[in-house]
């Protein structure tokens, strides 16, 4: 190869690795994050950002945060991401800001799965905030598109706030149905993240409001044996045993209250978890009280206090009211038991009011203030007739509510029925007419078949008729070639035999002529001679002349047997040739042995090898039946 060929090759492969360079950047370059990454989990921990997305977000600029999130994501990971970014907002964030947050969420990224999430957080926002009926708005908008999409999940979270709701306002039976209906979608999802020990511990939270102490503690004993045994669920672990201890307590099983509030202490601290501290310090000393030990139960009230966890709770803050003014009273300390008692009407809960209106009624008849007493005492039974009436109010609205479903579902089913009476009523018509057009097309077909069917018969018949004629007239025709060609045999043989006698007695009256007249006493034994001549024994009758006179005869009657004999058998000597038209003629072995002047053995070593030369089985009826129809 030339130095010019050489550089030319160079060239070309030169240019072939830009073109493929080129492509690949282009490839590489035209890939999104889409393809690059396969999930938005494997998006948000990549390396290129120190494996968290969010790590350098700027969380004070909500636009800012909108705009990376619009520049950086491809549409389907966007409502994963918005969910990712609200958790990650600073604690610390007021909730004027978190609302701005969801406002430019709502606005950025027009889909429902975003919408349903942020109007989740406003109706939890506002149930935070005890804005029931905004929070009510919110939360159902939240379900209806949740529902739409098929994200159950989502629907139940919008659920289990609408629960809460019902719980503080102490609707505790409707509450308690819908967080059933949570715990129906949660459980066979099998969750991990702890969603379902929320719904079984707001189960046993409400049935505790509810005064069913013993369902309340299936709830809580269910959360604890998930949890008991998992190091990464103490906290959880540490709730449920604080709720058992205070369910034993209603149940006044004091002992299991008091090992159950230890093991939560203790459980809290093994895992340094600072959440519900006060709720546990308030159960223990609503132990303690319950044990007679009420100075050691003040001790814990004020821990409860200085807490100061969930006390932004109206519920929660006037339980620790209540409380205290129950420890006060156990104390002796009037007074003071009455200030928390009032301090602890501040709440949502009418049952709550009702039994605090009751007790400061007994404080005030202790005191001999029957006056005030007398008007705490009505307050609670207008509270608690006020109670009766919206709970009955509710179950007349809850029945009202059935039974217009249950009219419009018998309305709808009537509706559904009757389509479908007329569905099948159509569907039994149609069926008829296509059973009657089949069979009336069935009818016409078999008819048209039978009318082609007696015309083919006639046909066939004709044919038949006709073949059979013919088929008469060719055996007839084979009968009587068989039979002209029978008679030539028989012919062509008795001609033979007639020849050889012939010349047998001529030969034999020469040889009498020429015996000598003298020996008359050997006339006997001549005549013996004689006899055995004219049956054929040691005399070669068919000389080559007399076989050639024998063979033109025989050409004479069968004009193209000797050529087709030799036109198949090309192989077949004279004498095989010989015995062929012998045993065509009808001869048998011992008419052939005498003709032919040879033995008898002699006629089946010949016959032997003409059966191996014609490749016939080794069986003298397949000679006798080829050479028969040949």
């Amino acid at each position: 190869m030339t130095p010019n060929i050489l550089s030319i090759y160079y060239i070309k492969f030169f240019f072939i690795g830009i073109l493929v360079g080129t492509f690949v950047l282009c490839g590489c370059g035209s890939k999104n994050e889409k393809d690059v990454y396969k999930d938005w989990n494997d998006f948000a921990t990549q390396k290129k950002y120190g494996g968290d997305y969010l790590r350098d977000f700027p969380f004070g600029s909500p636009d800012s945060v909108v705009r990376r999130l619009q520049t950086d994501l491809p549409p389907e990971w966007r409502s994963k991401a918005v969910e990712y970014v609200y958790y990650r907002l600073p604690a610390t964030m007021p909730d004027y800001q978190i609302l701005t947050y969801l406002d430019k969420f709502d606005a950025a990224f027009p889909n429902d799965s975003v919408r349903a999430f942020t109007q989740l957080m406003r109706g939890h926002i506002s149930v935070e905030h005890v804005q029931y009926d905004s929070a009510r708005l919110f939360l159902h908008d939240s379900y209806a598109l949740s529902i739409k999409n098929n994200r159950l999940l989502r629907a139940s979270d919008a659920q289990f706030n609408l629960a809460e709701i019902l719980v503080k306002e102490g609707n505790y039976p409707e509450g308690i149905r819908i967080l059933l209906e949570c715990y129906s979608i949660r459980e066979p999802l099998k969750l991990t993240d702890g969603g379902l020990e929320e719904v079984m511990l707001a189960l046993g939270r409400s049935y505790r409001f509810y005064e069913n102490y013993a369902a309340a503690k299936e709830w809580d004993k269910k959360v604890w044996k998930l949890s008991a045994n998992d190091k990464l669920r103490r906290g959880t672990s540490a709730r449920a045993a604080m709720c058992l201890a205070s369910d034993y307590l209603n149940l006044q099983q004091l002992d299991s209250a008091k090992m159950m509030i230890d093991t939560s202490f203790a459980l809290a601290a093994n895992a340094n978890i600072d959440a519900y501290t006060n709720i546990r310090f308030y159960t223990r000393a609503e132990i303690s009280r319950a044990l007679g030990k009420c100075a050691a139960a003040m001790t814990d009230y004020r821990s409860a206090i200085n807490q100061r966890l969930h006390l932004e709770d109206a519920m929660f803050r006037s339980r620790f009211n209540r409380g205290l003014a129950d420890n006060y009273l156990c104390l002796g300390k009037t007074d003071s038991a009455i200030l928390f008692y009032t301090k602890a009407l501040v709440t949502p809960d009418t049952v709550s009011q009702v039994k605090i209106y009751a007790q400061l009624a007994n404080i005030y008849e202790k005191k001999q203030d029957f006056a005030q007493a007398l008007d705490y005492e009505r307050i609670s039974k207008r509270l608690k007739n006020r109670m009766i009436t919206v709970d009955k109010e509710r179950r007349l609205e809850r029945l009202r509510v059935i039974k217009e479903t249950e009219a419009q579902v018998q309305k709808a089913e009537y509706a559904r029925q009757r389509a479908n009476f007329l569905l099948y009523g159509m569907f039994i018509i149609c069926f008829v007419i296509l059973v009657l057009a089949f069979f009336v097309v069935r009818y016409l077909r078999e008819k048209q078949y039978l009318l082609q069917t007696k015309s083919e018969l006639a046909e066939v018949r004709e044919e038949l008729q006709a073949r059979a004629l013919m088929k008469a007239e060719v055996t007839l025709t084979s009968q009587a070639e068989a039979i002209s060609q029978a008679a030539q045999l028989l012919a062509l043989k008795n001609n033979l035999i007639e020849n050889l006698q012939q010349r047998i007695q001529q030969q034999t009256d020469q040889e009498i002529a020429d015996a000598n007249s003298s020996e008359v006493l050997e006339a006997g034994r001549a005549r013996k001679e004689i006899d055995k001549l004219l049956k054929f024994n040691n005399l070669r009758l068919l000389t080559d002349a007399e076989w050639l006179t024998f063979k033109k005869q025989f050409d004479d009657q069968f004009p193209a047997f000797n050529a087709k004999l030799r036109a198949l058998f090309p192989k077949l000597s004279a004498s095989d040739t010989r015995l062929f038209l012998l045993l065509k003629i009808g001869f048998d072995n011992h008419q052939i042995a005498e003709t032919l002047g040879i033995s008898a053995p002699s006629v089946y070593t010949s016959r032997y090898r003409l059966r191996k030369k014609l490749d016939l089985e080794n069986t003298e009826e397949s000679l006798i039946i080829f050479i028969t129809n040949f």
